[in-house]
């Protein structure tokens, strides 16, 4: 049986664990053994980037039950509390307020991406290993277009690809899991 409790407590214990269980940390040596970059903060925000769109994606597919009102309030709360000036004491607030901006402007884009790998995925693929959506983090780690990127920019990256692809795999994996078990613990009350 599940306990209850409000969606404030769900949203700071679901912050706490996720933050702390769920880091992005380990991806960007893979980005620095591929030499695909050397700008450690610019890897380090598009792989945040990255981080922030997974977490919700797979918190909305996980909770959709609880409608798209209740989502909203989860995901504010989740959003208010990972955008937190004490988490980013080297950032001023107004640079907070873009850094919400460009995760916008990801999602936008990483979702389009994801949804394109899912419907492969259940059209009988076997693993699921997000290459739409790594095409998409590459473009905007490396800052350039679809049209200047090309079939020679895809083959270029093609073993940081597969080994991306699989640490997100994984990663979705272990989140949707891990979000199924909090789902059967809690039950989240809206007032």
């Amino acid at each position: 049986m599940s306990q209850s409790i409000p969606y404030e407590i769900f949203v700071e214990t679901f912050c706490k664990e996720a933050i702390s269980k769920f880091s992005s940390s380990a991806w960007g040596e893979v980005i620095k053994e591929e030499k695909i970059l050397q700008d450690d903060k610019r890897i380090e925000w598009e792989l945040f980037y990255l981080w922030v769109f997974l977490l919700t994606y797979c918190f909305q597919r996980i909770f959709a039950y609880l409608g798209e009102e209740n989502i909203k309030i989860v995901l504010d709360g989740m959003h208010k509390a990972i955008y937190n000036p004490a988490r980013h004491p080297d950032i001023s607030e107004e640079g907070l307020k873009g850094v919400h901006n460009i995760i916008v402007i990801r999602y936008a884009q990483y979702y389009k991406a994801i949804k394109s790998d899912w419907e492969i995925m259940e059209k009988g693929a076997k693993m699921l290993t997000f290459s739409v959506l790594v095409d998409s983090f590459i473009l905007n780690l490396l800052n350039i277009n679809i049209e200047n990127f090309g079939s020679q920019g895809s083959h270029k990256f093609t073993k940081f690809k597969l080994k991306f692809g699989l640490i997100i795999s994984y990663f979705c994996r272990d989140l949707l899991d891990w979000f199924e078990k909090f789902k059967a613990k809690y039950e989240i009350e809206f007032t």
